[in-house]
């Protein structure tokens, strides 16, 4: 979620904005070989996350930029790193007043 909102709208569908947009997050200089994560990242979720994503960052950019779901794209990328989808995030639940 982090990663699309760095895409401008316009964007989505430019396979090396989304590329851009996982460097930019994931990563201390944006680009480079040698990964060191952001200090920005605050959940090692996240760290994880990028950790398997900035490797396959083009495998990854394909299906999005196509606008494919995040759960089709997980399935599909789940052939190259079975553990792409195992890192789950808790769901937002907000309380009702009263």
């Amino acid at each position: 979620e982090q990663i699309d909102m760095l895409i401008p709208k316009e964007k989505k569908s430019d396979k090396a904005a989304v590329e851009k947009a996982i460097g930019t997050h994931c990563t201390l200089s944006g680009f480079g070989s040698e990964w060191k994560p952001n200090p920005a990242l605050t959940s090692p979720k996240d760290v994880k996350m990028c950790y398997i994503f900035e490797p396959i960052k083009k495998s990854v950019s394909t299906p999005f930029a196509m606008g494919m779901p995040k759960k089709k794209v997980c399935e599909r990328l789940k052939k190259e790193n079975p553990e792409i989808c195992e890192v789950k995030y808790p769901l937002k639940v907000e309380k009702k007043a009263g």
